[in-house]
């Protein structure tokens, strides 16, 4: 079975319905919403959303790399951006 993705559109659509919105301000709240996390991110806070998961960036410790764009080596921490689902969110996917 293929599996189905959703885009921004979708997205914003479902919301403007259940919300009694129309489309400009959800794509608008969308727009701000996802503002708001990547921010906090960046400040280096954790986001708890209740009910769906932990949203925090990771940093591994410094390490060599090569820069291919640079052509040259440095040493420097690595970030990235993780997810964990809460209790409930995976007890919803498994059922």
């Amino acid at each position: 079975m293929a599996k189905k993705s959703s885009t921004s559109k979708n997205i914003k659509a479902k919301l403007a319905q259940k919300a009694g919105i129309n489309q400009e301000d959800a794509d608008l709240f969308i727009k701000t919403f996802l503002d708001v996390l990547t921010e906090k991110l960046l400040k280096g806070e954790k986001i708890h959303l209740q009910e769906f998961g932990v949203f925090e960036i990771h940093e591994w410790k410094k390490s060599e790399i090569f820069n291919i764009n640079k052509k040259l080596k440095e040493v420097r921490a690595i970030r990235t951006a993780s997810f964990k689902p809460s209790a409930k969110l995976k007890e919803k996917i498994t059922d």
